[in-house]
């Protein structure tokens, strides 16, 4: 949006303040949607990507578990097969098959400076799925990731891309879409360019005031709750003055939701006022991916991760790189002064500015200085190195992991986990604490027994689960980005390969799939391959089900007469098991 502020003095010729006014005008009309520099043209002119009513069940910029929401989901009437449409003119820049993420996906690069993502999909249209077909067969595998120069496969605006799905990391069928600036990646509120319809506002269900004058543990702090009743026209206000502590921050926790549909969503923008001066502004037009994980400190980890209550919080324990805040105060928490009060207002809006707030009337306690009994445990600054060891196992913060000067406790205990390579259990601080980079851990192993060994976390229903490893001199090697409690597991047990037939007859053809259940209860698959007499055979694992799928496609196999089919799969740790049967081609 373009901004014009003039201050006239002193001007006598009406003249020279109608030209000015002209230009004012025709500045606004002109007004286009501008990102870095880049002006992109035709504000809401992109084509929707679906021929179905516009209802989503995801908003850009929603709180995720370890990230921002990077687009929208548009929902599909709970079922896969609606043809997926370009927004733009353009080429294919990028095709995605996996068996997590985006699924089967593709990336289209536009004229204009834009690229949309399409993720998702059940199906490509037939000239995208031959180039990926032909692209498997000569990588010999099914999931591909490949950038594709101008010009290999072009599109127009309206072009089919392939059919809506339920492809990768999705629990339902959906079609995720993105719009992206070409340049930088950066990932664009696609909002910005479609009209959509919203009348619902925002609704915010508590506010949560935090104790923050034990800030060494800020991560630890348990919001206290005021739920919120009797709003008026989207404004709930608070009688009672709220007694708040000498150091304080305060968050909301707020749902939004679209015309159409009763899912979840993010809000646009949060505001802060206090005595009527906005100190923290939140707008979601726009972030890079790897501004994403600043999603730590902005929400309440806590909160979402044992009791799945995500909390959008107006204060930061340490500087952030999040392009969309503004922090008028710093880091947005109050250090307040004794017998003082303080209004405080904080407002919530959508997309299509809907508004709900909170207001209310803030005054200290009778505690006046910050806490300083609370600092035990091992002291990790921001802005140095960490080493320390904890019994046989070393741990290594490196420069800027965390956000900002932290202390975490750690210990090391004994667990009846019959599992368990070893009995011993390490702490290393708590999951929810936020991470900016990952931190390394180091089991000493000798050289004896280190065949099939790996790391394990403990997580909240008390069991352990993978987290990997590396061998290295006489060390386990393992980054991890959630802290917690750490053991060691060995898996020295060959993956369960089962066919889910007797696979009996003899001509292959007349199976047109072949399917197998893998189980591997103690570590995870990492590869797996079938052959006809030692060539490639087209399969993919499918993650949700356990099961290989494998497909033999005649009109590419080198082979005929009696052939040997084999497949193979491995464990993370290298164990294998082998089914072969001889079938006739």
């Amino acid at each position: 949006m373009v901004y014009l502020y003039l201050k006239i003095r002193g001007i006598k010729n009406i003249l020279v303040v109608r030209f000015l006014s002209s230009i004012i005008v025709l500045l606004i009309v002109a007004q286009s949607v501008i990102v870095e520099g880049q002006v992109f043209e035709n504000k809401y002119d992109m084509r929707a990507p679906l021929n179905i009513p516009m209802v989503f069940a995801g908003n850009f910029g929603e709180l995720r578990q370890t990230h921002f929401h990077s687009g929208v989901d548009f929902k599909t009437n709970g079922r896969e097969g609606y043809r997926v449409y370009a927004s733009e003119d353009g080429y294919v820049s990028r095709l995605l098959v996996s068996a997590s993420g985006y699924g089967n996906a593709v990336y289209v690069t536009h004229p204009n400076g834009l690229l949309t993502v399409y993720g998702h999909l059940s199906r490509f249209n037939k000239e995208i799925a031959k180039y990926v077909k032909d692209l498997q067969y000569k990588n010999e595998s099914w999931a591909i990731d490949v950038n594709l120069p101008k010009g290999v496969l072009k599109v127009s605006r309206g072009d089919k891309l392939g059919l809506s799905g339920n492809s990768g990391s999705s629990m339902g069928p959906h079609l995720h879409y993105e719009i992206r600036d070409a340049k930088t990646e950066d990932v664009i509120n696609p909002f910005l360019f479609f009209r959509i319809k919203d009348k619902i506002r925002p609704k915010i269900s508590s506010l949560c005031v935090y104790d923050l004058t034990r800030f060494v543990r800020y991560y630890d702090v348990e919001p206290h709750k005021y739920n919120l009743r009797g709003k008026v026209g989207g404004y709930y206000s608070l009688k009672d003055t709220v007694v708040v502590p000498s150091k304080v921050g305060f968050g909301l926790h707020v749902d939004d939701f679209l015309n159409g549909s009763w899912n979840k969503c993010g809000v646009y923008t949060i505001k802060m006022y206090i005595d009527n001066e906005l100190l923290y502004n939140v707008e979601m037009d726009r972030f890079s991916f790897v501004d994403s994980r600043e999603i730590n400190v902005l929400k309440d980890m806590k909160s979402d991760l044992l009791y799945s209550d995500k909390i959008y919080k107006t204060w930061l324990p340490c500087s952030c790189a999040f392009d969309g805040l503004k922090c008028s105060l710093g880091d947005g928490i109050l250090i307040a002064e004794k017998g003082k009060e303080y209004n405080v207002r904080l407002e919530v809006a959508d997309y299509a500015g809907n508004r709900s707030g909170v207001s209310f009337v803030a005054k200290v306690d009778v505690r006046g200085k910050e806490d300083t009994s609370f600092c035990d445990g091992v002291l990790v600054s921001e802005s140095s190195r960490k080493l320390f060891r904890i019994g046989g196992m070393q741990v290594d913060f490196g420069e800027s992991s965390v956000y900002g000067d932290i202390r975490l406790d750690t210990a090391k205990y004994v667990s009846d986990d019959s599992l368990l390579f070893a009995p011993e259990v390490y702490r290393v601080g708590s999951e929810y604490i936020p991470l900016k980079k990952k931190v390394e851990l180091s089991f000493k192993v000798g050289v004896s027994g280190v065949k099939g060994l790996f790391v394990v976390r403990k997580e909240n229903n008390g069991d352990f689960c993978y987290v990997g490893g590396e061998y290295s001199n006489g060390f386990l090697k393992v980054r991890v980005s959630r802290l917690g409690d750490f053991a060691l597991r060995k898996d020295t047990v060959s993956p369960v390969l089962v066919p889910l037939y007797d696979y009996n007859r003899k001509w292959l053809q007349q199976y047109s799939v072949l399917r197998f259940k893998v189980n591997d209860e103690e570590s995870l698959v990492s590869s797996y391959r079938a052959e006809l007499d030692g060539n490639w055979v087209w399969s993919y694992y499918d993650d949700d089900k356990s099961q290989i799928v494998c497909y033999v496609d005649k009109t590419r196999s080198n082979v005929k007469g009696l052939v040997d089919f084999v497949i193979k799969v491995k464990d993370v740790c290298g164990n294998e098991s082998v089914f072969s049967r001889k079938f006739y081609l």
